[in-house]
């Protein structure tokens, strides 16, 4: 199929080392004061309405296995932003994977590779499921509510039950329908897991097709029908909501914060300032018409971008930024039941002010007096007294907050065994976000999103960095090796000529006069190995040489001679 080439992309990519790092968090100011604010859900709590009629995909497993949430999210793996339009449950290979509500009947079952629509999923099944009649009088983008797709991909292997199934088949609440398995472009074995409300195309699939929406249709909606599994599933709905000030990603953006939270709050639906609205399951507030648009976290709006950092399995917080191109007054996040925390910022945005119930500001210090020569047409008025209460502490150079001991940290804990803990640790020219992950947090899974990937990328680098070494000792040893080989044969030949042209000079004669070479040996110089006789490059320069030695021989007077034994022996210093 051609899921199995994308895959085959990715994990090459992955090995090689070239795709891009995962965000770091931008550098904390000061953690914001907020209060508790609440919002009317978008999309009504249907698992509330009655938790009997649905279960969890991977009962018994629970929360702590999901490794990736609904809404903005940074796709480790494909290394990017992304807006996840389900949950994705992290496992093991063959954990059964169940009917998560009650009246199902199948609607498609979809071997890997079989359907362009599901080009990337491996083994789907899509469960239709007739809602319960409290269900039928609520509604979802203007519709009645009364029918929920459930989509269960990336499967190892479907259940006997389904697999000749047809279309109306009924499914039991809690049936077994496959294996979780990693099929598709998954990475590892885990469960993507949707809800779509009221209908079944996505948005951009009817854009694509030119649909004419039709209130009789389930696919020509003219809406998104993606909304949050926790409406129907449930989930933890408990711990602390933390915003604070941080440091704006580039110059573009006036102001910036970081939402953070734990695994009791993975259900942010909406944002909320003075300059609009954006919510996640209704996708109001900006044009999601395709799946570019609605993956481009940085232009959501005109004045926001959202940067979601790295979360998987093994991390118990989760955190998204939210950088500002213009100043609000104020932020607020509500999650999909309906209640949120609201920060306030100063007019301005200035990023010195920080609120600190023990400080209070020193008095400014007096103006200093203005001599006759200053005097100016207009004079220019003192500034207003300054209101002595709680106050802002001053900042460093980069403007930073001094932390008055009352803030030395800061701990919230969730109502379960779970916490988190948010350090700040402050230095004279920088603060640092410093989560602190409990021990055992997210489960222990052995297929953490995260680690499995950081042990890819360790690997990837390892085997690049070990190739380019032996590459470049190859190349290295060959250069040393050349070089070496033509360095003895030019000196033995620079030998041999030498003694040639003395004996030459000496007795006058050419031929078979024996030299002394290294260590005492005795060779012929006709005999002596040369570049010429050797296959040698440097033929020519010692070509050159013999021409001199003879022309240096025939100058000679015939009756000139000397004592070879007083000759000193050519050592090795000579080379």
């Amino acid at each position: 199929p051609g899921s199995m080439a994308a895959r085959a992309a990715l994990w090459l990519a992955v090995l090689v080392g070239t795709t891009a790092a995962d965000p770091e968090p931008m550098p904390l100011l000061f953690v914001l004061p907020t209060t508790n604010v609440s919002l009317a859900p978008s999309v009504a709590d249907y698992h509330r309405m009655n938790r009997s009629f649905f279960t969890d995909p991977l009962a018994p497993h629970t929360m702590a296995n999901i490794s990736s949430t609904f809404g903005p999210r940074w796709k480790i793996g494909s290394n990017r932003d992304d807006f996840h339009r389900g949950i994705d449950y992290a496992g093991e290979r063959g954990d059964a994977v169940r009917c998560a509500a009650d009246g199902a009947t199948i609607y498609q079952v979809v071997p890997d590779g079989s359907s362009t629509s599901f080009p990337n999923s491996g083994n789907v099944v899509v469960l239709q499921h007739e809602l319960f009649p409290a269900a039928h009088g609520r509604t979802f983008h203007g519709r009645n509510t009364t029918v929920l797709f459930t989509y269960y991909m990336h499967l190892d292997a479907f259940d006997a039950s389904v697999v000749n199934a047809v279309r109306g088949q009924p499914v039991a609440l809690g049936q077994v329908i496959g294996t979780m398995g990693d099929t598709g472009d998954a990475t590892k074995p885990h469960l993507h897991f949707e809800t779509r409300l009221a209908g079944h195309c996505s948005l951009q699939f009817q854009f694509s097709q030119h649909r004419v929406p039709s209130p009789a249709s389930t696919c020509n909606t003219g809406f998104d029908p993606h909304v949050h599994p926790y409406l129907f599933v449930g989930g933890a709905d408990d711990g602390p909501k933390v915003v604070a000030r941080i440091e704006p990603l580039n110059a573009s953006y006036v102001i910036a914060v970081r939402y953070t939270t734990t695994r009791g709050h993975l259900d942010l639906d909406t944002i909320e300032t003075d300059f609009g609205r954006i919510g996640f399951n209704m996708r109001e507030g900006w044009n999601v018409s395709t799946i570019q648009q609605l993956d481009d976290l940085s232009h959501i709006t005109p004045w926001l971008t959202l940067r979601p950092l790295p979360f998987g399995s093994a991390r118990n917080e989760l955190s998204l930024e939210l950088h500002f191109r213009q100043c609000p007054t104020y932020v607020a996040l509500y999650d999909i039941h309906g209640p949120g925390v609201r920060a306030a910022f100063p007019p301005g945005c200035p990023r010195s002010t920080t609120v600190s119930p023990t400080a209070v500001r020193p008095d400014p210090p007096p103006r200093r007096a203005r001599s006759a020569s200053m005097t100016r047409t207009s004079a220019r008025p003192d500034p207003p007294p300054r209101p002595q209460t709680a106050s802002v502490t001053p900042t460093t150079q980069h403007g930073t907050e001094s932390r008055p001991p009352s803030r030395t940290a800061a701990a919230y804990h969730t109502s379960s065994s779970a916490s988190i803990s948010v350090s700040l640790e402050v230095s004279e020219t920088e603060t640092r976000w410093a989560p602190i992950h409990p021990p055992g947090a997210g489960g222990g899974l052995a297929a953490a999103d995260d680690q499995a990937l950081d042990v890819a990328k360790v690997g990837g680098f390892a085997l690049a960095a070990l190739l380019g070494i032996v590459l470049l000792v190859a190349v290295v040893g060959t250069v040393v090796l050349r070089a070496k080989q033509l360095t003895w044969k030019q000196a033995l030949a620079s030998i041999a000529h030498r003694e040639r042209a003395k004996y030459t000079k000496e007795f006058g004669v050419a031929g078979d006069t024996e030299v002394e070479l290294l260590g005492g040996q005795r060779a012929s110089a006709d005999h002596v190995p040369s570049d010429a006789a050797t296959g040698g490059g440097s033929s020519a320069v010692e070509g050159s040489g013999d021409a001199a030695s003879r022309g240096r021989s025939a100058s000679l007077p015939s009756n000139a001679t000397t004592t070879p034994s007083s000759r000193a022996p050519i050592i090795a210093d000579d080379l």
